[in-house]
């Protein structure tokens, strides 16, 4: 007797915004997924990090994250407040954190100084962008 190795991968994914929230595996064809109003599937095998549900597309297909589109002018500021870095080009309601601290940014442009030295992570998160993290030398 052999073994079937054709394995059913089915992305579980939300109606309402294409996020993508988990997978199933399957040897048989038929599974007793149930959609619901809130939440769909859709055959295939990708990663959840790097993916999204095109909602816009008929039927509902898989897409790669696009980049995010947020720069940074320098990464190495004088540590005394007043000296600062931009980053710009953030799409609206982006996350943007900084070592443990959120801001909704609304108007596309975030400035950041630093009064101690240190290396300091800047992350910004929307989706279905994909998250970018920026490093600035404070010091």
């Amino acid at each position: 007797m052999g073994i079937n190795k054709s394995m059913k991968t089915t992305m579980h994914y939300s109606k309402i915004t294409g996020e993508l929230l988990g997978c199933s595996c399957s040897l048989n064809k038929s599974t007793n997924l149930k959609e619901t109003k809130e939440e769909g599937f859709i055959e295939a095998n990708v990663s959840i990090k790097d993916n999204y549900v095109d909602l816009n597309a008929d039927p509902p297909e898989i897409k790669s994250k696009p980049t995010n589109p947020a720069i940074i002018n320098k990464t190495t500021i004088i540590p005394n407040g007043i000296d600062f870095t931009t980053i710009s080009e953030i799409p609206n309601n982006c996350v943007l954190t900084v070592d443990g601290t959120s801001y909704t940014v609304t108007d596309g442009i975030f400035e950041f100084s630093a009064s101690s030295l240190g290396i300091y992570t800047i992350t910004l998160e929307l989706f279905p962008y994909l998250s970018k993290s920026f490093g600035v030398t404070a010091g």
